[in-house]
């Protein structure tokens, strides 16, 4: 979400909807808002920002694996 240019926890909804979005990903399902921000909550609380990087990282290394582009321009 973060990637994609999300600025909210209600941004989800959004996702959780575009089916394509979801078979791209091969994410069968996402998280609720609630349930993020509860897991956010958490994460934070026990230092949880570098887990969240981690988190990131692994989602972004996924998504880099399944595309067919070899070069990007940032």
């Amino acid at each position: 979400m973060l990637n994609g240019g999300g600025r909210r926890l209600e941004d989800l909804s959004e996702l959780r909807a575009d089916h394509g979005f979801r078979e791209l990903l091969a994410m069968e399902r996402i998280p609720s808002s609630d349930a993020v921000g509860d897991w956010l909550r958490r994460s934070f609380a026990n230092g949880g920002l570098e887990g969240l990087a981690a988190v990131n990282r692994e989602i972004l290394r996924r998504g880099l694996l399944d595309d067919v582009m070899s070069s990007y321009t940032l």
